[in-house]
């Protein structure tokens, strides 16, 4: 199911597993396509033999996860169990489906078995010696507070912002992109969009074109999942550039999906899409027929961002990320990340 889980070494160097829950506090209730947000539950899986412990975050988002329960910790048990008990087999099924689970042991297995803790995968970026190129998110809330932070991010430096459409009135979002405009910097930023599937089929390419007046770099997911036809067809006759993201969760068949579609596009969550090794199958697939790609964050604390962030700093991708601070929780954990302008970096000494 991954590479990068690795049962069998684990088990040989005498690894054992338990689960740790652990809900993440917003500082601030955080406005998001799916409703506003003040806490995020989730699990640690700890893998420890005793010289080495190491976690694997486990946090599906309610709304969007396949695996998202109202008990996370029963979501991660049946793995768990079987991992302690010595039953592969009964293993890899607890992982079937379940994404944001594969996604943990694969964080788990990969720092467990490094030489040096720490270190999910070397790099100059994990040494310290090179930053990540971020865009700059605006959550969603009120006018005042959206203004506040396009300042904020302005007065840090950031070129790309990232605003969130389709959940308001269609005016309030284009008067929002045309003060945006009319700022000093406003011509020279690069502003990217996301729908989450918020516009309907019928009504895509029209809003897509009053959108477009705005010079849009991209927007994600107009229109909800599983209608092709109609998202091939929105994809060709569009004036901004399209980036699929919820289209490719529980995709097995990535090919076939990027031949009916060709989006521009893919914006790659590793919690959502079941881990490193699937979003590496998502970029091979993509390669092939020159579609470009960024990773986002899905929320997740330092602990799974700094994994996510070495992990896309192997990839070599020259576009900007979305990954985020980890800034949003009150109770977040130490990380070695830190924000230098508009760029992710680790700290050397850490």
């Amino acid at each position: 199911m991954s590479k990068y889980i690795c049962f069998q070494q684990l088990k040989d160097l005498g690894f054992r597993a338990e689960a740790y829950p652990h809900t993440l506090h917003f500082k601030r209730p955080s406005g998001t396509s799916r409703g506003t947000l003040k806490e995020r539950p989730g699990v640690f899986i700890s893998l420890n033999n005793g010289p080495r412990e190491q976690f694997g975050e486990f946090g599906p988002l309610e709304g969007l996860s396949p695996d998202w329960s109202n008990s996370p910790l029963d979501q991660v048990i049946p793995s768990i169990q079987a991992f302690n008990a010595g039953n592969e087999n009964a293993f890899w099924e607890a992982l079937r489906n379940n994404p944001g689970l594969v996604f943990a042991w694969e964080m788990g297995s990969i720092g467990a078995l490094t030489t040096e803790k720490g270190f999910y995968f070397d790099s100059p970026f994990a040494r310290g010696t090179k930053g990540i190129p971020m865009n700059g998110l605006i959550w969603m809330g009120s006018r005042e507070y959206q203004e506040e932070q396009v300042q904020q991010k302005i007065k840090e430096g950031f070129q790309i912002l990232k605003f969130k459409v389709g959940q308001h009135r269609l005016e309030d979002d284009l008067d929002l992109l045309r003060w945006v405009r009319s700022l000093e910097e406003g011509p020279n930023l690069e502003i990217r969009l996301d729908a989450n599937g918020a516009f309907t089929a019928s009504e895509a390419v029209e809003t897509l074109h009053c959108l477009a007046e705005w010079n849009i770099h991209s927007i994600e997911q107009p229109i909800a999942p599983k209608q092709w036809n109609a998202l091939g067809s929105i994809i060709k006759n569009s004036p901004i550039p399209i980036a699929l993201d919820e289209e490719l969760i529980g995709v097995e068949n990535r090919v076939e999906l990027l031949d009916a579609l060709m989006p521009p596009y893919l914006i790659l969550k590793p919690m959502l899409l079941g881990g490193l090794a699937a979003c590496e199958a998502w970029i091979e697939a993509a390669h092939e027929k020159g579609i470009r790609w960024w990773s986002t964050s899905m929320l997740e604390s330092n602990i799974g961002l700094e994994f996510i962030a070495q992990w896309v700093a192997t990839q070599n991708n020259p576009l900007p990320q979305g990954l985020g601070t980890g800034a949003l929780y009150e109770n977040n954990f130490g990380t070695a990340l830190e924000i230098r302008g508009t760029e992710m970096w680790r700290k050397a000494d850490h």
